[in-house]
Protein backbone atom coordinates (compact mmCIF):
# COMPACT_ATOMS: atom_id res chain seq x y z
CA UNK A 1 0.00 0.00 0.00
CA UNK A 2 3.16 2.24 0.94
CA UNK A 3 4.70 1.40 -2.31
CA UNK A 4 1.65 2.28 -4.40
CA UNK A 5 0.95 5.94 -2.43
CA UNK A 6 4.88 6.85 -3.09
CA UNK A 7 4.52 5.74 -7.33
CA UNK A 8 1.68 7.58 -6.94
CA UNK A 9 3.17 10.50 -5.61
CA UNK A 10 6.19 10.34 -7.83
CA UNK A 11 4.11 10.60 -10.53
CA UNK A 12 2.41 13.71 -9.30
CA UNK A 13 5.60 15.29 -8.68
CA UNK A 14 6.34 14.74 -12.17
CA UNK A 15 3.75 16.07 -13.78
CA UNK A 16 4.00 19.18 -11.61
CA UNK A 17 7.28 19.59 -12.54
CA UNK A 18 6.34 19.06 -16.06
CA UNK A 19 3.59 21.31 -15.77
CA UNK A 20 5.73 24.32 -14.19
CA UNK A 21 8.37 23.95 -17.10
CA UNK A 22 6.12 24.48 -19.57
CA UNK A 23 4.52 27.34 -17.92
CA UNK A 24 7.87 29.11 -17.90
CA UNK A 25 8.22 27.76 -21.59
CA UNK A 26 5.25 29.72 -22.65
CA UNK A 27 6.90 33.11 -22.62
CA UNK A 28 9.50 32.03 -24.40
CA UNK A 29 8.22 29.97 -27.13
CA UNK A 30 5.69 32.92 -27.32
CA UNK A 31 8.38 34.99 -27.72
CA UNK A 32 9.96 32.97 -30.26
CA UNK A 33 6.70 32.21 -32.70
CA UNK A 34 6.48 36.15 -32.50
CA UNK A 35 9.81 36.47 -33.87
CA UNK A 36 9.54 33.52 -36.61
CA UNK A 37 6.23 35.52 -37.87
CA UNK A 38 8.26 38.67 -37.76
CA UNK A 39 10.74 37.03 -39.68
CA UNK A 40 8.73 35.45 -42.45
CA UNK A 41 6.85 38.58 -42.78
CA UNK A 42 10.62 40.88 -43.17
CA UNK A 43 11.76 37.88 -45.36
CA UNK A 44 8.78 38.07 -47.69
CA UNK A 45 9.01 41.89 -47.74
CA UNK A 46 13.17 41.74 -48.86
CA UNK A 47 12.25 39.76 -51.44
CA UNK A 48 9.50 41.08 -53.02
CA UNK A 49 11.74 44.17 -52.97
CA UNK A 50 15.12 41.87 -54.60
CA UNK A 51 12.39 40.85 -57.71
CA UNK A 52 11.26 44.89 -58.21
CA UNK A 53 14.71 45.24 -58.27
CA UNK A 54 15.49 43.01 -60.54
CA UNK A 55 12.86 44.63 -62.79
CA UNK A 56 13.69 48.30 -62.51
CA UNK A 57 17.15 47.13 -63.52
CA UNK A 58 15.49 45.32 -66.79
CA UNK A 59 14.10 48.48 -67.58
CA UNK A 60 16.87 50.21 -67.18
CA UNK A 61 18.87 48.26 -69.28
CA UNK A 62 16.00 48.42 -71.88
CA UNK A 63 16.33 52.23 -72.00
CA UNK A 64 20.34 52.11 -72.00
CA UNK A 65 20.99 49.09 -74.89
CA UNK A 66 17.50 48.91 -76.44
CA UNK A 67 15.22 46.53 -76.51
CA UNK A 68 16.50 43.29 -78.46
CA UNK A 69 20.02 43.27 -76.75
CA UNK A 70 18.72 44.15 -73.13
CA UNK A 71 16.04 41.33 -73.99
CA UNK A 72 19.09 38.51 -73.93
CA UNK A 73 20.61 39.63 -70.65
CA UNK A 74 16.82 39.79 -68.62
CA UNK A 75 18.28 39.71 -64.93
CA UNK A 76 14.60 38.89 -64.22
CA UNK A 77 15.12 34.97 -64.90
CA UNK A 78 17.30 35.12 -61.95
CA UNK A 79 14.72 37.00 -59.58
CA UNK A 80 13.23 33.46 -58.75
CA UNK A 81 17.18 32.77 -56.98
CA UNK A 82 18.13 36.07 -55.62
CA UNK A 83 15.09 35.50 -53.96
CA UNK A 84 15.22 32.74 -52.41
CA UNK A 85 19.02 33.43 -51.34
CA UNK A 86 17.45 36.76 -49.79
CA UNK A 87 14.44 35.13 -47.89
CA UNK A 88 16.37 32.29 -46.23
CA UNK A 89 19.04 34.82 -45.38
CA UNK A 90 16.87 36.68 -43.14
CA UNK A 91 15.05 33.49 -42.22
CA UNK A 92 17.92 31.76 -40.51
CA UNK A 93 18.83 35.65 -39.05
CA UNK A 94 15.67 35.19 -36.82
CA UNK A 95 15.67 31.16 -36.64
CA UNK A 96 19.27 31.61 -34.68
CA UNK A 97 17.45 34.22 -32.44
CA UNK A 98 14.32 32.46 -32.04
CA UNK A 99 16.23 29.12 -30.87
CA UNK A 100 18.86 31.35 -28.70
CA UNK A 101 15.84 32.43 -27.30
CA UNK A 102 14.48 28.73 -26.35
CA UNK A 103 17.77 27.42 -24.52
CA UNK A 104 18.30 25.56 -27.78
CA UNK A 105 22.13 26.23 -27.55
CA UNK A 106 23.63 23.25 -30.41
CA UNK A 107 21.31 24.31 -32.07
CA UNK A 108 22.02 27.63 -32.21
CA UNK A 109 25.54 27.05 -32.02
CA UNK A 110 25.12 25.55 -35.59
CA UNK A 111 23.06 28.26 -37.25
CA UNK A 112 25.59 30.58 -35.54
CA UNK A 113 28.32 28.52 -37.53
CA UNK A 114 26.07 28.94 -40.96
CA UNK A 115 25.57 32.84 -40.83
CA UNK A 116 29.27 32.92 -40.10
CA UNK A 117 30.15 31.24 -43.70
CA UNK A 118 27.11 33.04 -45.34
CA UNK A 119 28.95 36.42 -46.40
CA UNK A 120 31.57 34.40 -48.14
CA UNK A 121 28.84 31.91 -49.89
CA UNK A 122 26.98 35.18 -51.08
CA UNK A 123 29.97 36.99 -52.07
CA UNK A 124 30.92 33.99 -53.93
CA UNK A 125 27.04 33.74 -55.48
CA UNK A 126 26.95 37.64 -56.20
CA UNK A 127 30.71 37.03 -58.55
CA UNK A 128 29.72 33.93 -60.38
CA UNK A 129 26.22 36.12 -61.01
CA UNK A 130 28.58 39.29 -61.88
CA UNK A 131 30.45 37.23 -64.30
CA UNK A 132 27.22 35.55 -65.97
CA UNK A 133 25.94 38.92 -66.59
CA UNK A 134 29.22 40.40 -67.48
CA UNK A 135 29.70 37.41 -70.00
CA UNK A 136 26.43 37.66 -71.66
CA UNK A 137 26.73 41.46 -72.25
CA UNK A 138 30.51 40.99 -73.75
CA UNK A 139 29.32 38.33 -76.29
CA UNK A 140 26.67 40.73 -77.27
CA UNK A 141 29.64 43.38 -77.81
CA UNK A 142 31.15 41.11 -79.98
CA UNK A 143 28.37 40.40 -82.28
CA UNK A 144 26.92 43.72 -82.30
CA UNK A 145 30.85 45.27 -83.05
CA UNK A 146 32.50 42.25 -85.10
CA UNK A 147 33.29 42.63 -88.82
CA UNK A 148 33.35 39.25 -89.58
CA UNK A 149 30.44 36.38 -91.16
CA UNK A 150 27.58 35.99 -88.27
CA UNK A 151 29.09 32.09 -87.87
CA UNK A 152 32.60 33.31 -86.89
CA UNK A 153 30.86 36.19 -84.76
CA UNK A 154 28.92 33.50 -82.98
CA UNK A 155 31.58 31.57 -81.91
CA UNK A 156 33.82 34.56 -81.28
CA UNK A 157 31.15 35.69 -78.56
CA UNK A 158 30.33 32.48 -77.36
CA UNK A 159 34.57 32.27 -76.64
CA UNK A 160 34.40 35.23 -74.87
CA UNK A 161 31.42 34.56 -72.12
CA UNK A 162 33.21 31.20 -71.58
CA UNK A 163 36.51 32.92 -70.92
CA UNK A 164 34.91 35.34 -68.15
CA UNK A 165 32.67 32.94 -67.23
CA UNK A 166 35.58 30.58 -66.00
CA UNK A 167 37.30 33.38 -64.80
CA UNK A 168 33.91 34.18 -62.46
CA UNK A 169 33.80 30.59 -61.48
CA UNK A 170 36.96 30.01 -60.55
CA UNK A 171 37.18 33.46 -58.76
CA UNK A 172 34.07 32.79 -56.95
CA UNK A 173 34.55 29.11 -55.84
CA UNK A 174 37.52 30.66 -54.23
CA UNK A 175 35.61 33.16 -52.55
CA UNK A 176 33.32 30.56 -51.12
CA UNK A 177 36.47 28.41 -49.89
CA UNK A 178 36.50 25.64 -52.18
CA UNK A 179 39.48 23.70 -53.37
CA UNK A 180 39.51 25.12 -56.82
CA UNK A 181 42.94 23.39 -58.26
CA UNK A 182 41.42 20.09 -60.32
CA UNK A 183 38.34 22.93 -60.89
CA UNK A 184 40.47 25.30 -62.54
CA UNK A 185 42.21 22.28 -64.71
CA UNK A 186 38.91 20.97 -65.78
CA UNK A 187 37.81 24.70 -66.69
CA UNK A 188 41.15 25.74 -68.04
CA UNK A 189 40.55 22.42 -70.34
CA UNK A 190 37.36 23.21 -71.62
CA UNK A 191 38.23 26.79 -72.07
CA UNK A 192 41.56 26.21 -73.78
CA UNK A 193 38.69 23.37 -76.14
CA UNK A 194 36.33 26.58 -76.83
CA UNK A 195 38.76 28.81 -77.15
CA UNK A 196 41.13 27.09 -79.46
CA UNK A 197 37.94 25.82 -81.76
CA UNK A 198 37.23 29.89 -81.96
CA UNK A 199 40.27 30.38 -83.16
CA UNK A 200 40.51 28.29 -86.07
CA UNK A 201 36.93 29.33 -87.09
CA UNK A 202 37.48 32.62 -86.91
CA UNK A 203 41.42 32.21 -88.51
CA UNK A 204 39.25 30.38 -91.57
CA UNK A 205 36.70 33.17 -91.52
CA UNK A 206 39.56 35.99 -91.61
CA UNK A 207 41.00 34.82 -94.15
CA UNK A 208 37.97 34.86 -96.41
CA UNK A 209 36.83 38.05 -95.58
CA UNK A 210 40.54 39.98 -96.34
CA UNK A 211 40.28 37.82 -99.60
CA UNK A 212 36.88 39.55 -99.88
CA UNK A 213 38.71 42.58 -99.31
CA UNK A 214 41.81 42.25 -101.43
CA UNK A 215 39.36 41.17 -104.68
CA UNK A 216 36.95 44.35 -104.35
CA UNK A 217 39.72 46.66 -104.18
CA UNK A 218 40.89 45.17 -107.46
CA UNK A 219 37.66 45.10 -108.96
CA UNK A 220 37.53 48.72 -108.15
CA UNK A 221 41.21 49.74 -109.52
CA UNK A 222 39.86 48.26 -112.93
CA UNK A 223 36.15 48.43 -113.43
CA UNK A 224 33.77 51.01 -112.75
CA UNK A 225 29.78 50.98 -112.57
CA UNK A 226 27.86 50.71 -115.59
CA UNK A 227 30.60 48.28 -116.98
CA UNK A 228 29.32 45.35 -118.53
CA UNK A 229 31.58 42.03 -117.85
CA UNK A 230 31.84 38.64 -117.01
CA UNK A 231 33.15 36.58 -114.08
CA UNK A 232 33.84 33.22 -114.59
CA UNK A 233 30.09 32.29 -116.16
CA UNK A 234 28.54 35.00 -114.96
CA UNK A 235 27.42 37.84 -117.19
CA UNK A 236 26.15 41.14 -116.27
CA UNK A 237 26.60 45.07 -115.72
CA UNK A 238 28.05 46.52 -113.03
CA UNK A 239 25.79 48.41 -110.63
CA UNK A 240 27.58 48.88 -107.54
CA UNK A 241 31.55 47.85 -106.10
CA UNK A 242 32.23 48.01 -102.57
CA UNK A 243 34.58 46.49 -99.94
CA UNK A 244 32.93 43.10 -99.89
CA UNK A 245 31.98 42.46 -103.54
CA UNK A 246 30.28 43.38 -106.97
CA UNK A 247 26.65 43.68 -107.24
CA UNK A 248 25.97 42.79 -111.27
CA UNK A 249 22.66 42.89 -113.11
CA UNK A 250 22.72 40.02 -114.92
CA UNK A 251 19.56 38.86 -117.45
CA UNK A 252 18.48 36.44 -113.93
CA UNK A 253 18.41 39.43 -111.99
CA UNK A 254 20.61 40.83 -109.64
CA UNK A 255 23.61 39.26 -108.47
CA UNK A 256 26.25 39.59 -105.45
CA UNK A 257 29.76 38.54 -106.53
CA UNK A 258 32.24 38.07 -103.54
CA UNK A 259 35.13 40.18 -103.91
CA UNK A 260 37.94 37.15 -103.83
CA UNK A 261 36.13 35.69 -107.68
CA UNK A 262 38.18 38.23 -108.98
CA UNK A 263 41.52 37.28 -107.80
CA UNK A 264 40.49 33.58 -109.13
CA UNK A 265 38.39 33.60 -111.77
CA UNK A 266 38.84 35.21 -115.37
CA UNK A 267 36.92 38.53 -115.71
CA UNK A 268 36.15 39.67 -118.98
CA UNK A 269 35.28 43.32 -120.05
CA UNK A 270 32.26 42.92 -122.79
CA UNK A 271 31.44 46.86 -122.90
CA UNK A 272 32.92 49.83 -121.06
CA UNK A 273 29.11 50.85 -120.73
CA UNK A 274 25.90 48.97 -121.72
CA UNK A 275 22.16 50.63 -121.64
CA UNK A 276 20.94 47.22 -121.21
CA UNK A 277 21.32 43.16 -121.26
CA UNK A 278 18.91 43.38 -123.89
CA UNK A 279 20.55 45.28 -126.44
CA UNK A 280 23.77 43.64 -126.21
Amino acid sequence: MNEALSLKAQVLQMGQMVAERAVTLVPSLLGALLLLLVGWLLARLLRAFSHRLLQWSDSALERLLGPGRAARIRLGRSAGLLGGVVFWAVMLFFIATATQLLGLDAFTAWIARLLDHLPTLLAGVLIIAGGYLLSRFAAELVLDASALPMAQRVVAGRSVQVAILAGALLVGADQMGVRVTFLAIFVGAIAAAVVGGAVIAVSLGARQHVANLIGAQQAQRQFAPGQLIRVGEIEGRILEIDDKGVLLESAQGRVSVPGHFFSVQPVVLLAARAEGLADE
